[in-house]
């Protein structure tokens, strides 16, 4: 399995010298298998790899999205394949097909955005994926995000492992924790929100979001290999977010030392 941040920001996109080695892009992440790929999350990460879609041989496409706030479907409306036809496009939504359909429409409307929905070239197809499936070779499982807004993370498996998703989910207390280390158990990478550190999450609880501490706890329940801290807040620079990182490397190491903790970074690439 090969992932690929196109987006690993939160909230809103950022640029500026403070942010070149993690990157501005909001949520997108590529997953390639043996039998085909899957793309997760439309945030502006989305736009790049549209891009380099477009450049290659067309092949279909399979979006998966947690849920419908900015960061996570802005990118969809610059996505080239959208307005080209040799593009076949399914998108997954945590709602059913006919909502999913209305509620992405909606945003290609005057006076948000001059391309009308029925200029999409692309042959469009919505789905609701439910608690598990088959998407392009991967079985694929959905849970509940904790989150203000309807949503679901997601695990993809294959023969090489098991990568799971948890962006925009809030670990308030020991049933979340037991409840999300049940599906993240034994992943072969564990992608999760940590916009916060501990001593922001006690000022922001209930926003739908947690902090890099207890993300680090939910690997250590599942038993992850790896870890990696995703969705920095917009205003958390290169130096902070490496300083979380280190934070979480230490605990990591006098907890568990085979669990590799990382800040996840736009175009950084994991394989297994």
């Amino acid at each position: 399995m090969h992932v690929r941040f196109w987006g690993v920001r939160g909230s809103i996109p950022v640029s500026g010298k403070a942010y070149t080695r993690f990157g501005g892009d909001s949520a997108c992440l590529e997953v390639r298998g043996s039998r085909g790929s899957v793309i997760i999350d439309a945030g502006t990460g989305l736009r790049g790899l549209g891009n380099a879609l477009s450049a290659g041989e067309p092949q279909p496409i399979h979006l998966l999205l947690t849920h419908f706030h900015w960061d996570h479907i802005l990118g969809l409306l610059f996505f080239k394949p959208l307005y080209d036809d040799r593009f076949r496009i399914t998108i997954h939504g945590p709602l059913p097909a006919e909502e999913t359909q209305a509620t992405l429409a909606a945003l290609m409307r005057q006076p948000y955005f001059p391309v009308p929905f029925a200029s999409v070239q692309a042959r469009l197809s919505f789905a609701h994926l439910r608690e598990a499936e088959t998407v392009a070779g991967f079985n694929v499982e959905a849970i509940p995000l904790s989150h203000p807004s309807p949503g679901q993370g997601y695990a993809l498996e294959d023969e090489s492992g098991r990568l799971v998703f948890l962006t925009d989910n809030e670990l308030d207390g020991e049933p979340a924790l037991d409840r999300y280390a049940a599906f993240a158990q034994n992943a072969s990478l564990l992608v999760h929100d940590a916009e916060y550190a501990e001593s922001e999450y006690a000022l922001r609880k209930g926003w739908g979001h947690s902090s890099q501490e207890r993300a680090l706890e939910l690997a250590l329940r599942a038993g992850a290999r790896r870890l990696a801290l995703y969705h920095h807040n917009q205003d958390r620079t290169d130096a902070e977010v490496l300083a979380m990182e280190r934070q979480c490397r230490e605990k990591a190491a006098l907890a568990a030392p085979d669990l590799d903790c990382f800040a996840a970074a736009q175009d950084m690439e994991v394989e297994f």
